[in-house]
């Protein structure tokens, strides 16, 4: 209901917490929903009693990870999805992947899973915490 729009995520969260005083988690589905709803977690003074889940980027995300309003944020890592890409890529351009193929040999990725044909696994997302969230700039 939040249409792509981190304010708009930020106002149906409030009135979700108006409406539902019992709630007890928060799913942001979208990059702008998920720090929409942990803004208005953390303004209502809300940390810790009501969960919030999504995904977005630490950016957007380090300030609520560092309050504590969000215990951690889960997505993939841009760069490494840019290399498989450019690996997958190369490898249909030399010959070297080819329709029925399984796996993908993507350098220091490693060799990546293929399923249904022609979707490529990139692997586990990366999990940004307390911990690492400072390492990350995107």
């Amino acid at each position: 209901p939040a249409e792509e729009d981190q304010q708009k995520a930020f106002q149906v969260t409030g009135q979700i917490l108006k409406a539902y005083p019992k709630v007890k988690g928060i799913i942001g589905l979208s990059s702008v929903a998920f720090p929409g709803a942990a803004d208005a977690i953390t303004q209502a003074n809300l940390i810790g009693k009501i969960a919030v889940v999504g995904q977005s980027t630490p950016n957007q995300m380090k300030p609520f990870i560092k309050s504590g309003a969000v215990k951690y944020d889960v997505l993939w890592n841009p760069v490494d999805l840019g290399y498989a890409a450019a690996y997958a890529m190369r490898a249909v351009i030399d010959g070297k992947l080819k329709p029925g193929d399984t796996e993908l040999d993507a350098g220091k990725l490693g060799k990546l899973k293929i399923i249904n044909g022609s979707q490529i696994l990139l692997g586990p997302p990366t999990v940004f915490t307390k911990e690492n969230v400072d390492k990350y700039d995107f």
